[in-house]
């Protein structure tokens, strides 16, 4: 059993809550159809989808700041979807009905939830593109590249970047054999492509494409 932990302000409309999740925990089954949409505030969290026969497929990472929903999710039939806690985690629960349905209040809170979701929506849909944008790429030098550029974008192109996945989950997050992807991050640093040690990367040169 999921064990959470609910806090509210009386003052104000009763549209979001924050719920703690422990490591492996389910935050959240896609057959529920809660009609909830959920930010992640602390940790980290995987979107898997298991088909019938057991096989478990991870479809996207979380961390702070990403957000996640049945909504957002389309899978087949024959498949369900989970958001599985990494580590401790806090997720912030905003219940669509009700915020889409209105108050009688005109209350301060409750415009300041829609424009949440307005930018969680724009949140996902921007990590969906970079996923997309990574994943379009050619050969498999070419994808952890570009997933390397734009980790550094998001660190204000510092040198040296710490990726937020292990080495492990960054091959199922590009969809390549992790063997594979090892072959290559060690080539790259033969290269002088990169310089890594672990999940510690530098791009040493420009990739321009094979």
């Amino acid at each position: 059993m999921v064990k959470s932990s609910i806090h509210h302000d009386k003052k104000k409309c009763d549209f979001d809550y924050l719920s703690t999740y422990r490591k492996d925990e389910v935050i959240l089954a896609m057959t529920e159809n809660t009609g909830r949409c959920g930010i992640l505030t602390k940790g980290r969290a995987h979107i898997s989808a298991v088909d019938e026969a057991g096989t478990d497929n991870i479809l996207e990472y979380l961390s702070e700041g990403s957000s996640f929903s049945e909504y957002y999710t389309l899978l087949p039939e024959n498949q369900t979807g989970y958001v599985i806690a990494d580590t401790d985690c806090t997720v912030r629960f905003i219940n669509m009905a009700r915020v889409l349905g209105g108050c009688s209040g005109g209350c301060d809170h409750h415009e300041e939830v829609m424009k949440d979701l307005v930018l969680m929506s724009a949140s996902h849909s921007r990590e969906q593109s970079v996923r997309m944008n990574i994943l379009s790429r050619r050969s498999l030098r070419e994808k952890l590249m570009a997933y390397l550029s734009f980790q550094q974008m998001y660190v204000a192109g510092m040198d040296e970047i710490t990726i937020p996945l292990s080495l492990a989950a960054l091959a199922e997050y590009l969809c390549v054999d992790r063997s594979a992807m090892m072959r290559e991050i060690k080539r790259m640093n033969d290269d002088g492509l990169i310089c890594s040690q672990g999940r510690k990367f530098t791009i040493l040169e420009k990739f321009r494409g094979d």
